[in-house]
Formats: structure tokens, sequence, C-alpha cells
């Protein structure tokens, strides 16, 4: 949900946007190669993944949403092929920019003219998926988070329509004689979505609350309390 496919697929047929990137786009073909399951593409993964990696850092001095998202993608596909140092600093260095962009603050809130509906809520998705992405790799690697609830205002994720041309698009990159509805961004996957996001900020509170406290003159009454309250809104 860091990626909304559409405006990507838009901006990438122009052959620029705000939301495509050349670093993004081989970031997109590093994990694609991988989804096929066939060891033949690993090493074709490897071109693209380092590709996109050799275009990061010549994108630090400009960040900007393709750039994260595409550090989120490269920080998973490491942490999956064994690279766990690697890939824990790409995904810190996507956080990082989550707040450099100020994706923490929802849009409404921001000064200047008021953003479009629909970049709106892409940049909705990107922090909270971002924010999903923290709480796997602080659970995955027993690592303090980087994002906190407490940070940010930003707004539940809702469903997007699709955009002006998208059958175009949809029969010149994914199939043909489909319907446009056919990959429909429903109610049920922002719903999952939303949901997802409340068992991470309840992963969050056992991340900090519990496993982080290493005080040996903790209370006893307090731990357990604040125990059986995560226990609680897990169930």
């Amino acid at each position: 949900m860091w990626l909304y496919r559409e405006f990507f697929l838009r901006d990438y047929d122009v052959g620029a946007g705000p939301y495509y990137s050349d670093v993004l786009l081989y970031a997109i073909c590093a994990m694609g190669a991988l989804a096929k399951g066939e060891p033949t593409m690993i090493p074709i993964s490897e071109i693209f993944a380092f590709q996109a990696e050799s275009l990061v850092y010549t994108s630090l001095d400009q960040p900007n949403l393709p750039l994260m998202q595409a550090l989120i993608l490269l920080g998973y596909r490491y942490i999956g092929h064994g690279k766990a140092s690697r890939g824990w600093l790409f995904c810190g260095m996507a956080f990082r920019l989550a707040h450099e962009m100020g994706l923490h603050l929802d849009p409404n809130n921001w000064g200047g003219p008021p953003e479009p509906h629909i970049e709106q809520e892409i940049s909705r998705r990107a922090y909270w998926a971002a924010f999903n992405a923290d709480k796997h790799l602080s659970l995955y690697f027993g690592r303090p988070p980087a994002l906190y609830p407490h940070e940010s205002d930003v707004r539940n994720a809702i469903r997007i329509p699709y955009p002006e041309g998208w059958q175009g698009l949809l029969e010149t990159y994914l199939a043909q004689d489909v319907s446009a509805t056919a990959y429909e961004d429903g109610i049920a996957l922002a719903g999952s979505f939303i949901y997802r996001v409340e068992l991470m900020k309840i992963a969050h509170n056992m991340i900090t609350e519990v496993f982080e406290n290493r005080r040996h003159n903790a209370d006893g009454s307090i731990l357990a309390a604040t125990s059986h309250r995560i226990h609680v809104s897990l169930t």
C-alpha cells in the first residue's frame, strides 16, 4: 500500500511525474523478478537492485516520495536475502525521510494550498505503510522503532477512485480486454489496511512498554497491568 500503482503507471507512461522515478522502477523490477519464483531470475533481481541502489545515493540530496518507497522495497529485499544490516539501514533511511517530507503530519494540516484528494490519500498511505514496516522490522530484529504514534496526526486510509485514463493504462501495461474494476482498490482493501495499522499500533506498545523495559527496579504490578492492557487490546 505504500505504492499507488495507478499513478505510478500514469507518470511512467509520460516519463515523468511526482510518483515515478528510475530508482523506484528498478526497485520494483528487483522485487518483481523474485515474484516469478524461478531461480534463474535471482541474478536478474540482483542487477535491478544494484542499479536501484546506485541511484539511491545520487537522489538523497533531493528526497521525494518515490525515493522513500524504493528504500523500503530495497530494504525488505535485502533483509529477505540475508543482508540484514543493509536492509535495516535502507528502511531506516526511509523512515527518516517520512519525517523529512512531513508525511507524519496529515496533509490537511500542511500550510499552503490544499492538495487534491487523491494526492492527500497517497501521502497518508505512504506514511502508514512506513509505520507498518517499522513495526515489522522492530519485532523481527528486536530493535527500537523509529516512528511513534504520538508524533503523527495522519488520518486513516480510504478508498481511492481510479484516475482518468486508467482503462488505457490497464490495457497497455497489465492486461488486455479487462474491466477497469478488475483490480479494484475497494473498501475491503482499505479496511484491511486500516486494521493492520491498528494492529501495528498495539505492536508498538508491546515493543516500547514491555520489550524495551529493561529497568531492574520496574514495579511488577505496573508491568503486569501494562501487559494485561495490551492483551485486552489484542483480544
